[in-house]
C-alpha cells in the first residue's frame, strides 16, 4: 500500500502477468499501467482513496484485466484514457463505488474497449463510453444511486454493442438505465434491459441517430423507451411504463 504513489506501477512493461495482488494508494492509483502492452492482471484488486483504482493510459494496448475479485473503491474503479483493445472481465465479480460524484465503474475513451461479466454499483454512472468506437458491453449489470446518473452512458460513441446487459437508473431519479447521446451512432443494443423506478426518468433513452434496439426490455414509471432522433430501428422487446414508448423525431 502506497501513501503517495501507485500501489503497482507498470511503466513500459510488456507481456507480464500480475496475479493475486492487492494494490492500494492513499492519493494516486491502485494499479497504474502506462505505455504498457499485452499484460494480464489476474484476480487482483486496485484500491484508491483519492483517484482511480486502476488507471490505463499512454498507449497501453491489448491489456487484459481479469478482475475476478470483487472490490470497493472510493473513486472510479477502472479509468482508461490511453490504449486500444483493452478488456475487462469480472467473471461475475463486483466493482463497487463509495457513492462519490464524478465516479465511474468503468470510464473509457478508447477504441475496442470490452467490459463483460461485471456487476457495477454505487458510482455516479456505472459504465461511461466517452467517444469509444467498436467497444462491447456484455453480460453485465450496471446501476447508479445518483439521481441524474446512468447505469450505462454512451456519449459520442459509435459502432458499439451492448448485449445481454442490464442498466439501471436511480429510484426516483431523472437519469436513465441506458442512455445514448451526442451523436452516438450505429450502436446495437441487443437482449438488454434499461430500467428506472421514477416518474421522471427513462428506462432506455436514445438521443442519437441510426441505432438498433433489438429484443430489449425497458421499464419506468415514465417512459420505458424514448427516442428523439432519427433512423433508429426497434425490433421486438417489451416496454412497460405509464407512457411505454415515446418517439420524437422523424424517420424511425
Amino acid at each position: 500500500y502506497s501513501r503517495d504513489s501507485a500501489g503497482i506501477l507498470s511503466n513500459n512493461t510488456n507481456r507480464t502477468n500480475f496475479t493475486n495482488n492487492v494494490a492500494g494508494s492513499a492519493s494516486l492509483y491502485g494499479i497504474f499501467l502506462t505505455s504498457s502492452n499485452n499484460n494480464t492482471i489476474i484476480n487482483s484488486t486496485g484500491i484508491s482513496n483519492g483517484s482511480y483504482a486502476i488507471y490505463v493510459t499512454s498507449a497501453s494496448n491489448n491489456n487484459i484485466l481479469n478482475l475476478t475479485r470483487s472490490f470497493t473503491t472510493n473513486r472510479s474503479a477502472v479509468y482508461i484514457d490511453g490504449g486500444a483493445n483493452n478488456s475487462i472481465d469480472c467473471a461475475g465479480a463486483s466493482l463497487i463505488g463509495n457513492n462519490q460524484s464524478s465516479s465511474y465503474g468503468v470510464w473509457t475513451t478508447q477504441f475496442n474497449t470490452t467490459v463483460k461479466n461485471c456487476n457495477i454499483s454505487n458510482f455516479s454512472s456505472g459504465i461511461y463510453f466517452n467517444g469509444v468506437a467498436n467497444g462491447t458491453i456484455q453480460n453485465t449489470n450496471a446501476s447508479t444511486p445518483f439521481s441524474a446518473g446512468y447505469g450505462i452512458y454512451l456519449s459520442s460513441a459509435s459502432n458499439n454493442t451492448i448485449n445481454n446487459t442490464n442498466g439501471a437508473g436511480a429510484p426516483g431519479g431523472t437519469g436513465a438505465g441506458i442512455y445514448l447521446t451526442s451523436s452516438s451512432t450505429y450502436n446495437i443494443l441487443q437482449n438488454c434491459v434499461g430500467s428506472i423506478s421514477s416518474p421522471s426518468g427513462f428506462g432506455i433513452d436514445i438521443a442519437s441517430d441510426s441505432n438498433q434496439i433489438l429484443n430489449c426490455n425497458g421499464s419506468s414509471s415514465y417512459y420505458a423507451l424514448i427516442i428523439y432522433s432519427n433512423h433508429n430501428t426497434v425490433i421486438g422487446g417489451s416496454y412497460g411504463s405509464v407512457w411505454a414508448v415515446g418517439i420524437s423525431g422523424a424517420n424511425n
